[in-house]
C-alpha cells in the first residue's frame, strides 16, 4: 500500500483538465484501489458555484466519506480539485514529501515557505486558516483561527474540546488552475514572502513512544514477539481499518490493541487497566489519574473528548472511570488526526 503522492496538479489518476465523465471515472478507480469491498456507488450532489462560471460536483465515496469537490469550467474541464483529510484514512498524501494531513499544519506551511511565497487570510499566519500558493497551484485551509502563546494560555484549565483540536492539522487541501485564483476569495490576502512564516509553538514535549515493553516504530514481528511475552500466546483479531491494520491481542492476563500503518510499523498501543497491566505503572510518580492530568498538562495541549483525556505531542491518551484511569493509549504523535477520525479517541 504506497503513499499517494500530489504532483502534476494531480492526486492519483485524478488531474485538472478533465471532463466530467473522465473525472468520475478516475474517483471509480481510486474508489476500487483504496476500498475495494465498498460496494456502495460513488454519491454525487450539484452545487452552485458563485462567482465563477462553470459547475461545481461533490462526490462522496467509502466508508471514511472522502470528499472530492470538483469545480469545472464553461468548457466542461477541472478547474479545481478539493479533498477532505478522510483521504489520508486510506493513504498517506504527500506533497513536496511533507504528509500534508499527518503533520502539523503550521510545519506543513513553513516547509513550503522555505522556498514559496503564499497568500492568507490574516496578517498574522500564525492565527490565520487559509494559505494559497499560486506558484505551486494549491490551496490549504484548516479549521477556524485560534491564537495561542503557550500550551497553558491556548487551553485554559479545562482543556480544549477535540473538536476544537482540528484546528492544528489542515482539514482541506486543494488543487486549482491559475485562472481560478481569482475564486479563491482571497482579495485582502497577505502575501508572505519565503522564508517569513516562523510558527511561535510552545515547547513541546518528545513524545513517549513505549508502552511496557513495546515501542512506536517497531515491525510487526518486533511487536508481537513483546506482546507475546506480556500476554503468554495470546488470542489475535485483526481489523482492517482503511490504511491502517489494527489487531486485538487477549489472553487471561489482559489485552493489548496495536495499530500498524501500511509499512506495517506499529503506531499506537491500548490497555484497559486490569491486574496484570495496571495503566499508570508508565508513570510510576504519579500514582492517581489528576496527578498525571496536572503534570502533563504543564507540558502539553489537554484534549478532551467524552471521558477522554489526550496529550497529542506527548503521544498518550487516558480514559477516564471516576477518579481512575480505565485505559492508556501511546501513539505516535502523527497518528493523531487519524486516530481521531477512526474514533479510537
Amino acid at each position: 500500500m504506497e503513499n499517494i503522492k500530489l504532483e502534476n496538479k494531480a492526486i492519483g489518476p485524478l488531474h485538472l483538465g478533465m471532463t466530467r465523465q473522465q473525472t468520475e471515472e478516475a474517483l471509480n478507480c481510486l474508489l476500487r484501489e483504496w476500498d475495494s469491498d465498498f460496494d456502495s456507488p460513488i454519491s454525487q450532489t450539484e452545487e452552485e458555484w458563485y462567482g465563477f462560471e462553470g459547475s461545481c460536483v461533490r462526490y462522496i465515496f467509502g466508508r471514511f466519506s472522502a470528499l472530492f469537490l470538483v469545480h469545472f469550467n464553461s468548457e466542461g474541464k477541472s478547474v479545481c480539485i478539493t479533498f477532505d483529510s478522510s483521504v489520508s484514512l486510506y493513504r498517506e498524501v504527500l506533497f513536496e514529501e511533507i504528509p500534508v494531513f499527518s503533520a502539523e499544519a503550521a510545519e506543513v506551511i513553513y516547509q513550503l515557505n522555505q522556498q514559496h511565497s503564499f497568500l492568507c487570510d490574516s496578517e498574522n499566519p500564525q492565527t490565520g486558516y487559509h494559505y494559497v500558493f499560486p506558484q505551486l497551484g494549491v490551496d490549504f485551509e484548516r479549521a477556524d483561527s485560534i491564537c495561542y502563546e503557550t500550551a497553558s494560555d491556548f487551553m485554559g484549565e479545562e482543556g480544549l474540546d477535540a473538536d476544537d483540536f482540528s484546528h492544528f492539522h489542515l482539514l482541506f487541501v486543494r488543487l486549482f488552475d491559475p485562472n481560478y485564483l481569482d475564486a479563491l476569495s482571497l482579495h485582502e490576502a497577505e502575501e508572505i514572502l519565503p522564508q517569513h512564516f516562523i510558527p511561535k509553538l510552545p515547547n513541546f514535549p518528545k513524545a513517549v513512544g513505549e508502552l511496557f515493553s513495546l515501542q512506536i516504530g517497531l515491525s510487526k514481528e518486533q511487536t508481537e514477539q513483546a506482546v507475546a511475552a506480556l500476554l503468554h500466546t495470546p488470542a489475535a483479531q485483526t481489523t482492517q481499518m482503511g490504511r491502517f491494520e489494527q489487531i486485538s491481542y487477549r489472553s487471561e492476563q489482559g489485552q493489548i490493541c496495536v495499530w500498524y500503518d501500511q509499512n506495517q510499523k506499529s503506531v499506537a498501543f491500548q490497555t484497559e487497566d486490569c491486574p496484570a497491566f495496571p495503566v499508570l505503572e508508565s508513570f510510576p510518580q504519579l500514582n492517581f489519574l489528576q496527578g498525571v492530568l496536572e503534570s502533563l498538562s504543564q507540558k502539553d495541549i489537554l484534549v478532551c473528548n467524552c471521558g477522554q483525556f489526550a496529550f497529542p505531542h506527548f503521544g498518550v491518551s487516558f480514559s477516564r472511570n471516576g477518579e481512575h484511569c480505565s485505559s492508556l493509549t501511546v501513539f505516535c504523535p502523527s497518528f493523531w488526526l487519524s486516530s481521531f477520525m477512526l474514533g479510537i479517541f
